[in-house]
């Protein structure tokens, strides 16, 4: 809290520290940018001759900020065009050298003894390391074919310096492909060449031999381990070529995030370091800032997809980093102390948004760990004198983030305290209540837009849009305070280079006027019923706006909720803005005829309506049709009105033609329009209408649409087959088949779409033949299915998370509860199956303790995790792997109680694990055992008779999917 509040030191106040600070000088000094439109530099002539030589095609890289980069052409050969396109030509017509925009500090009155000018930020720009030789490197390597590689490298030679190590590792590839007997004048040449330098450096053949076999893995995750395996002396540009391509195993990223960590006190701290050990260090060089920018960057992509956890360790490296910089330098010496402090602000600015990018799955529940990680940046900005300067996006990621965050109690507090009329002011409900002012229940977003505000920067749209979600309208009345994970997608370069000189009065006032709507979309959100959220849709309409995609999206997913809600059995107990989920509307005070008018239209209604607006469905808003369909054959409807090829189409589906071969596959390039996030939903589309028989009356046939099983007999009850639809698309109607082909021929590394499938074999009762239906053997052939699906899972290189694991569970307890007294075939089968939940387990719950933060466990372990797998190894008598398992609870129990800190529900679901436990273990040997370990943490209970009756009662065996799937549901995710 008190560092995200803090900000008044890291705003305004800072520029008089920092004039204080540098106003001693002689000599102007450039500082971090303090808004999108000035920045200071050193010289005014300087900078303009930088962006002149910029449209030369010169070097123009700042050795202080960009240390190490240039650019390379042959002698013969002319450099990369750059400005000569139509766009650049304008800009450069537009501002000339000696008429560029410019303040006079004399005039405006800020930094008297620092020039200031508006930069202008030119777009189509080639990046000044396009030949550079890690980015050479990198293409080399993604090339597959090996001919393709060998012409690259022909054709790049002349231009890459032959003293630079990833030249001559890139060169060592090249002649690992080739015999000896093919090396031409160039490659002996080049070799005398690499000899020298290297034995210049003190190193020799043998280590570019080795760091030549550790790129040459066939995996990112093979690379890690050869990288690890071998000696730890690799030079920085290694461990960043390895970071760049995506790592599937969790316990590789973690050696690797263990290795980062000791490069960096490596190369960054050689003075602590010992004679031996800088004498090792020495051969290369110390990371630079823009390698520390890579790195970082680099690592919190990784934790981002598998580890979201590792964060906050990633995080502390920068701290160690900065101050390294400020003990390097000289206290004496004023100009240095200068140069390190705008080092320091460039590191911190640069670093804070990338720290608010979500994670890839869960990314609501995760970024209480992006707080931990801005936190630690924002501590850092706040400890030196004068404090590090935050730009514009720094406070946007901080307000993102807020925004993005498990309220806190004060803010669910206020938020179910709101009168249901609009606008919903805070009810008092005593009179502390009635003494409070409306600032007091202000949110940590809107308190953070507030102190960016107070720092000089103006609010842009995108400011409002989060405004509106952080519970305030722009004229200051409340809104509902929502939890939304909102991106940012910054403008091109040229587009921002015109708005610099945009007056800013005339941008506050077009931006109070205008109809944004995105702005409105997050009104729409920012309701509490569907009639809210319509009335604020029908304003914008009515004042002459025309919506866009993501405001019939806000819609969609409104209406959507409404269904939703109208279809659960049981109540929503949370905030309002915790979640999609809406309450119901109050109308009991209304006319039949204001009801009629206020009344939203059904999805489909607006749908038609946002396509008779030109809009085709595209991005999460397509995702979110598709995934949420009535039926398989409508969300087919909206791949369709979406543009997507028909081959890619017919590919998802099968085909209406039999004769089509199931294996059959359209080129690679009309595969690659479909993106791994719209396969993930289209796949939990289907799976969603698998068929599932239902034990029911003759009389609710018809009433709900069943097909019964003929039998000879007829029977008070029977089994019957509810089909959701019947498509012409006769391959989906084997869903689970069609979903299991898609993912094995496509080899999908997308998790997510093999958990849908996943969940169709995990529901009870689903139907995979129809001779089975009623059948133990129908689940027995359901967990060979799930068996299998697992292997394909495993052959793409992907590994199961907690999530995934618990899937697994359901489907061999339902297994397990149907077949385990039935023969001794399913007993051998049972024991096979209870033999892969442990092989599984025992690699999510591998843990070692190391040092610099880096998390003990691999997996954010949830209670409902544990208590699937203990009720699964107590229905087949596993006690001693029970047992285990409760010792493994009992030696990480402050890492699993900070871990299940964020679900609303976590004590409950410990208490069910707990009960799961004594059941297993109930009047044997073990019992014992676990009340033992039990008794020995003041926080865990041990189950009384009284729950283990009601838990066998009304919990045994199904009746938890309820909690298990509110546990493992994102916030904005109706059940």
């Amino acid at each position: 809290m008190q560092s995200c509040l803090d900000f008044l030191r890291l705003g305004r106040p800072s520029l008089q520290y920092a004039k204080s600070f540098l106003g001693s000088s002689n000599k102007p000094v450039k500082l971090a940018p303090r808004s999108r439109a000035t920045i200071v530099s050193r010289s005014i002539h300087k900078g303009r001759a930088r962006v002149q030589s910029a449209f030369e095609g010169k070097n123009v890289a700042d050795p202080d900020i960009n240390p190490g980069r240039r650019r390379l052409h042959a002698p013969d050969e002319k450099p990369p065009s750059v400005g000569h396109t139509s766009k650049d030509r304008n800009l450069l017509t537009r501002y000339p050298s000696e008429k560029r925009p410019w303040t006079d500090s004399s005039k405006t009155g800020t930094l008297d003894k620092i020039s200031v000018w508006r930069t202008i930020r030119l777009g189509n720009r080639p990046p000044a390391d396009l030949y550079s030789p890690p980015v050479v490197l990198a293409k080399y390597l993604d090339l597959e074919d090996v001919q393709e590689k060998q012409a690259y490298w022909r054709e790049v030679r002349e231009i890459l310096p032959t003293e630079s190590l990833p030249t001559i590792v890139l060169h060592q590839l090249y002649i690992n492909s080739i015999s000896k007997g093919d090396w031409d004048d160039h490659d002996h040449t080049f070799r005398k060449s690499a000899v020298i330098y290297l034995t210049s450096r003190n190193l020799d053949t043998e280590d570019v031999e080795r760091w030549a076999w550790i790129l040459s893995g066939d995996t990112p995750d093979q690379r890690v381990e050869r990288l690890i395996s071998v000696s730890s002396d690799h030079p920085t540009f290694l461990l960043l070529e390895i970071l760049r391509r995506h790592i599937k195993l969790v316990a590789n990223l973690k050696k690797l995030l263990l290795y980062a960590w000791n490069l960096l006190e490596a190369r960054s701290l050689q003075k602590s370091l010992s004679p031996e050990s800088k004498a090792m260090t020495a051969r290369f060089e110390q990371i630079h800032d823009h390698q520390f920018r890579i790195l970082i960057s680099r690592l919190l992509d990784q934790s981002r997809r598998i580890w979201p956890v590792a964060m906050l360790s990633v995080a502390n490296m920068v701290p160690l980093y900065v101050q390294h910089l400020r003990d390097s330098s000289s206290p004496d010496l004023h100009e240095q102390a200068q140069r390190i402090y705008v080092r320091s602000c460039n590191m911190i600015n640069y670093l804070l948004p990338l720290l608010a990018l979500p994670a890839s799955i869960e990314p609501l529940k995760s970024m209480v760990h992006n707080w931990s990680a801005q936190k630690v940046l924002l501590n850092l900005a706040g400890k030196y004198d004068p404090p590090l300067m935050l730009e514009k996006n720094s406070y946007r990621a901080v307000i993102r983030v807020l925004t993005a965050s498990k309220k806190t109690s004060r803010e669910s507090h206020a938020a179910i305290h709101r009168l249901r009329s609009w606008p919903p002011w805070r009810m008092a409900q005593d009179g502390m209540d009635a003494q409070r002012a409306p600032a007091d229940d202000f949110s940590r977003a809107v308190v953070a837009l507030v102190r960016s505000k107070e720092a000089g920067f103006r609010e842009t749209s995108f400011d409002q849009r989060l405004r509106i979600l952080g519970g305030q309208e722009l004229d200051g009345t409340p809104t509902i305070h929502t939890r939304k994970v909102v991106k940012f997608r910054p403008k091109p370069s040229y587009e921002r280079g015109e708005a610099s000189v945009e007056s800013a009065d005339h941008a506050q006032g077009h931006l109070q006027q205008s109809l944004d709507p995105n702005a409105w979309a997050a009104r729409v959100e920012a309701t509490r019923d569907v009639r809210e959220a319509w009335r604020a849709f029908v304003s914008f309409t009515d004042r002459g706006g025309k919506p866009n995609q993501s405001l019939f999206m806000a819609m969609f997913q409104k209406l959507d909720s409404e269904q939703a809600r109208q279809g659960r059995k049981t109540t929503y107990n949370a905030a309002p803005g915790d979640g999609k989920e809406v309450l119901p509307v109050l109308d009991d005070n209304m006319s039949d005829f204001f009801k009629l008018h206020s009344q939203p239209p059904a999805l489909g209604v607006l749908y038609q309506h946002m396509l008779s607006s030109g809009i085709r469905p595209s991005g999460q808003c397509l995702g979110f049709l598709v995934r949420r369909a009535r039926n398989s054959t409508l969300g087919i409807n909206y791949l369709r009105d979406s543009g997507l090829h028909p081959l890619a189409l017919q590919y998802l589906t099968g085909g209406q033609d039999t004769r089509i071969s199931p294996s059959h596959q359209p080129p690679q390039k009309i595969l690659s329009t479909i993106s791994d996030n719209l396969l993930g939903d289209f796949i939990h589309l289907i799976c969603r209408f698998a068929p599932r028989a239902v034990l029911t009356t003759s009389e609710e046939f018809g009433k709900y649409k069943l097909k019964p099983i003929q039998l000879k007999k007829p029977l008070p009850t029977q089994w019957a087959v509810q089909e959701f639809e019947r498509t012409p698309y006769h391959r989906l109607r084997d869903p689970l088949r069609q979903a299991s082909r898609l993912l094995k021929n496509g080899k999908v590394q997308f998790r997510p779409a093999w958990y849908s499938l996943f969940r169709g074999l995990a529901r009870r009762n689903v139907v995979l033949r129809m001779a089975l239906i009623g059948d133990p053997q129908s689940d027995a052939l359901a967990w060979k299915f799930t068996v299998s699906v697992l292997g394909n899972f495993h052959e793409c290189g992907l590994e199961l998370d907690p999530y995934g694991f618990m899937i697994i569970c359901k489907t061999f307890f339902k297994f397990a509860e149907a077949t385990h007294d039935v023969s001794e075939e399913h007993r051998v089968d049972l024991a096979e199956g209870a033999q892969i939940l442990k092989d599984e387990f025992a690699k999510l719950c591998r843990s070692e303790a190391l040092p610099y933060g880096i998390p003990t466990l691999l997996h954010a372990m949830k209670w409902v995790v544990l208590h699937s797998y203990v009720r699964c190894l107590g229905m087949v008598g596993h006690r001693e792997e029970v047992i285990a398992v409760l010792e493994w609870m009992f030696q990480h129990r402050e890492e699993l109680e900070q871990y299940n800190m964020q679900d609303r529900n976590a004590r409950t679901m410990l208490k069910r694990t707990l009960t799961a436990v004594r059941i297993s273990c109930y009047e044997t040997e073990y019992e014992n055992k676990a009340w033992e370990l039990v008794k020995q943490v003041d926080t865990w209970r041990w189950p009384r008779e009284t729950d283990m009756e009601l838990y066998t009662g009304i919990c045994y065996p199904d009746s938890d999917e309820a909690a298990e799937a509110d546990e493992y549901s994102e916030p904005g995710e109706a059940q």
